[in-house]
């Protein structure tokens, strides 16, 4: 028998996207309709499938605040992109250096990302200001 406090899960598996999606239903005390829904994604970290990134931008005193702006301004953007597990920057106040660290579904995801608008704006900036960009594909170890 169903008690009011059981939850009950289906698992759900898209191959296409390596993606695993979960659901918990919470019944109500009468256990004749759903209370509530959680759901919880996760990718699998295997293969090709999701991209770790690691950016650093290096700038000089007088365009740090600026490029912080900026900064902030893309992160807010790209976490709201499609694809887009982690979106996080860091700014080393001694050096004036940036860094980026990014996790992304998929290579598609990331591509659509590189031609974003705010992604375009970004870079058009760091040109304009002669910054230069180090990208890493990095992975856990």
């Amino acid at each position: 028998m169903v008690t009011p406090d059981q939850i009950m899960v289906e698992i759900y598996h898209s191959s296409d996207q390596a993606m695993w999606l979960s659901a918990g239903f919470m019944l109500d005390d009468n256990i004749d309709r759903i209370k509530s829904v959680q759901w919880f994604r996760w990718v699998i970290k295997k293969g090709n499938f999701m991209i770790r990134l690691l950016a650093i931008v290096s700038a000089n005193k007088d365009l740090q605040k600026e490029l912080g702006l900026r900064i902030r301004s893309l992160v807010e953007h790209s976490r709201a992109e499609v694809g887009c597990l982690r979106y996080q920057a860091f700014n080393d106040n001694q050096s004036c250096d940036f860094f980026f660290v990014e996790e992304w579904e998929s290579k598609e995801y990331l591509d659509e990302h590189a031609r974003s608008a705010p992604f375009a704006d970004f870079v058009d900036y760091l040109k304009t200001h002669g910054l230069q960009v180090k990208i890493h594909q990095i992975e856990e170890v």
